[in-house]
């Protein structure tokens, strides 16, 4: 199905995908190579019950939320259209208590009986709106929120220990970009990351104290493009997966140093999420244009990321011609990425790449032995 994803969920028996798609609805996977449309709107956020895989959550533009008890063919309104919410509205089922759901707009409403009925938590700036949820996999009322306040572009965090009913500002200080994804590590519990929407500067931040203080990763070739989402192998906290604007990346490091995990020109697309599959140790990708598909998961004792420091280089237009600055050897050709999403292939002539017919803009060289650079044609 190749189409633009935002978010994806696996059932327990690690067969099953559920699927919200632009414009699109949402979308059921069973296994059998074929996708199965249900629900309405624009499928945004959606999960499987842990226990019943039947029992399947979809929501759609505005925060709209719904329940179906029968693998999706009769659905339940829980939450009705909330147009002070924002378009791509986050929920989620709590991990340690599938009967709490948490889901942001310009409210954060609480359930803890699967949707029945509501609880409700008010912000004091009428134009904070809900970008991301991500609650404590061992405590069930422990969950932490992001906001941004449009249109100053504000970004909050906060952390609760009562499901929601009191909001506590951990940060104030984390830049003013979009927090996108929350991840807390599952398994060094202190340790949480924040990916953040925004280009040209870092975009992943970690607290090794549960989020009272923060820091920007070391980042050694992990593009400055917007961050979506990111994933920490359960079975080993080295290993994080970045889903970026530019493909997935991922690090064996706890996200010091990167490496692209593209294999193929058209997984340079934004990845909006990411699922770890333990039971086949493969990730279950989701694009915003190129569909879903599924990788093997990084083997750490035969894929090795570098631990030393990254070497300079450079990429510099002189004269329309496209030169590389310390690189080891000149590769015989190259991909670039236009900032709208244009792929161009330029082949080496005497150690430079004709420039001449692209037109003015942000471009991105993509290469599996030095990453990506960015590079400006005026």
């Amino acid at each position: 199905l190749s189409s633009q994803f935002y978010t994806g969920s696996l059932a327990k028996n690690g067969i099953h995908l559920l699927a919200g798609l632009q414009d699109n609805r949402s979308a059921i996977y069973s296994g059998v190579n074929q996708w199965r449309v249900t629900n309405l709107g624009d499928g945004t956020y959606n999960a499987f019950d842990p226990v019943q895989d039947s029992l399947i959550y979809c929501s759609s533009q505005y925060q709209n939320l719904y329940k179906s008890t029968d693998f999706g063919n009769q659905w339940e309104e829980l939450i009705p259209p909330n147009q002070e919410a924002g378009f791509v509205s986050p929920f989620i089922l709590c991990k340690s208590d599938p009967n709490r759901i948490y889901s942001g707009g310009n409210v954060l409403l609480m359930s803890a009986n699967r949707g029945t009925s509501w609880d409700t938590t008010f912000f004091s700036n009428k134009n904070e709106k809900i970008t991301a949820i991500a609650d404590n996999p061992n405590r069930s009322k422990e969950v932490f929120i992001a906001t941004v306040i449009e249109p100053s572009k504000i970004t909050k965090l906060y952390y609760s220990q009562d499901a929601g009913k009191h909001l506590l500002l951990i940060d104030n200080s984390i830049p003013e970009r979009m927090i996108r994804d929350i991840i807390i590590d599952p398994n060094e519990e202190n340790r949480l990351y924040i990916c953040l929407g925004s280009y040209g500067r870092p975009g992943i931040m970690v607290s090794t104290n549960y989020g009272l203080d923060w820091n920007f990763l070391d980042n050694n070739y992990l593009p400055d493009v917007p961050i979506h989402c990111l994933i920490i192998d359960p079975n080993d906290s080295n290993i994080l997966y970045a889903g970026t604007d530019l493909g997935l990346f991922f690090s064996t490091d706890q996200g010091s140093n990167w490496k692209s995990y593209n294999t193929h020109p058209f997984d340079l697309v934004a990845v909006y999420d990411l699922l770890f599959n333990n039971l086949k140790k493969e990730l279950v990708i989701f694009t915003h244009s190129h569909g879903a598909f599924t990788v093997d998961a990084i083997d750490k004792n035969t894929v090795k990321v570098s631990h030393q420091k990254k070497k300079t280089i450079q990429c510099q237009v002189i004269n329309r011609k496209l030169y590389l600055l310390g690189v080891e050897s000149i590769p015989t050709n190259l991909m670039i990425l236009s900032s709208s999403g244009q792929n161009f292939f330029l082949n080496n002539s005497n150690n430079a790449f004709d420039v001449e017919l692209l037109p003015p803009g942000i471009y991105y060289l993509i290469s599996h032995d030095f990453g990506v650079l960015k590079f400006i044609l005026i």
